[in-house]
């Protein structure tokens, strides 16, 4: 899925279709021109969404969860989750997509959850 669906190789595709450093390029320049009707932002978004929904799908039929949690900065953006529903549909899997509700700290989070699991103290009584 990291060569096909995330952010950075969106945001790289973009830079190099325009000719401008990676640090220029971010998620939400690209989302805005994808709004604005940017032919080059519709293509390269609807390549972003089948990607993931191919991936998606794969771990849908591997783990067979309730739900997929997706998070990040990208998830926060308004009407994302319905555009991203929107291209899940055609894969049938939808209504197993939310977002976590810390948004864009969701993974830091759950890294100091886990370094704690690993390295508390088995007598240490702090919750």
């Amino acid at each position: 899925m990291n060569e096909n669906c995330t952010l950075r190789v969106l945001r790289h595709r973009y830079a190099q279709y325009i000719g401008a450093p990676l640090d220029s390029v971010t998620g939400e320049l690209i989302f805005d021109r994808y709004d604005a009707g940017d032919p080059v932002c519709q293509r390269l978004v609807a390549e972003f969404f089948n990607g993931l929904g191919h991936g998606l799908y794969n771990l849908v039929h591997i783990f067979d969860p309730q739900t997929i949690f997706i998070g990040g900065g990208v998830v926060e953006r308004p009407g994302f989750l319905t555009l991203l529903r929107q291209h899940l549909a055609w894969f049938g899997i939808a209504d197993y997509l939310d977002t976590v509700s810390h948004g864009n700290d969701a993974g830091l989070i759950g890294a100091v959850y886990h370094f704690n699991q690993l390295y508390r103290s088995p007598d240490d009584d702090r919750h």
